[in-house]
């Protein structure tokens, strides 16, 4: 069990040494902060190396960093991380299929700014801090 600390106001970490597959707290698996919330955005117009959104009116910069969760083939999703995020555009890695045509939908995850949920953990293999939003010191397992 890791020791935690707090991060910043109601904010929690602990430092793994492993990647963080699931995240529990009272005994209730968590989710990763996602945008939206809930369902997919839908992308005006892509390739396999960006999205272009209007739905996307964050300040440049806010998603770099972030997961893009994509579906990018009627069998396949694809979750680049975010290298670039301009105006209403985000760019990435390569993905499976060019994204012009195809609006399966997508979402972004793994960005600690856009928490909603009481408690997160994250996934990202780069991430060495397990991080968790509760009022209360928390008693999560990660």
């Amino acid at each position: 069990m890791p020791t935690w600390t707090v991060h910043q106001g109601n904010i929690w970490k602990a430092t793994v040494t492993e990647d963080v597959k699931f995240l529990f707290s009272g005994g209730q698996l968590q989710t990763l902060a996602r945008y939206p919330n809930t369902g997919w955005l839908r992308n005006d117009d892509g390739s396999a190396t960006h999205i272009t959104d209007a739905a996307l009116t964050q300040p440049n910069g806010h998603w770099v960093g972030a997961q893009l969760v994509v579906r990018s083939s009627n069998w396949s999703y694809d979750t680049p991380i975010i290298s670039g995020h301009t105006g209403t555009t985000i760019t990435f890695p390569t993905v499976f299929s060019n994204l012009a045509q195809l609006d399966w939908g997508y979402f972004l995850q793994n960005k600690l700014r856009n928490w909603t949920v009481r408690v997160s953990g994250t996934t990202a293999p780069a991430m060495t801090n397990c991080i968790s939003k509760h009022p209360q010191m928390p008693t999560p397992m990660c």
